[in-house]
């Protein structure tokens, strides 16, 4: 298993066969309080874009942005925002490469 520190620049070079990644999270509170804080303060900049926010993850503006992020997930709002993605191969261990083309479609995320 590797591991590396969160926002810490990695390269991934797959050689000429199949390749597997397998991807995990791992949570700490403290990491849990920063994605809160920063979740909170992209709410925040879509109404004062030019407002220098705190990226703090204690005292009361961070309770504050944590109720603000947690009411913004329970309404829902988030979904609005949702990224297509395109797919247009499948895996196939018979193909030459170990994929094969197929009709594209899309699907949200």
């Amino acid at each position: 298993m590797l591991y590396w520190p969160l926002n810490c620049p990695h390269r991934v070079v797959n050689q000429d066969c199949l390749n597997v990644s397998v991807t995990t999270e791992h949570w700490t509170d403290e990491l849990r309080n920063v994605y809160a804080a920063n979740f909170a303060n992209g709410i925040l900049r879509r109404t004062s874009p030019s407002r220098k926010l705190s990226r703090a993850t204690s005292g009361p503006s961070f309770w504050g942005k944590l109720g603000l992020a947690a009411a913004y997930r329970f309404a829902g709002l988030q979904n609005g925002r949702q990224r297509k993605r395109l797919i247009d191969f499948a895996v196939d261990p018979t193909a030459p490469d170990g994929i094969r083309d197929i009709p594209a479609y899309a699907f949200s995320r």
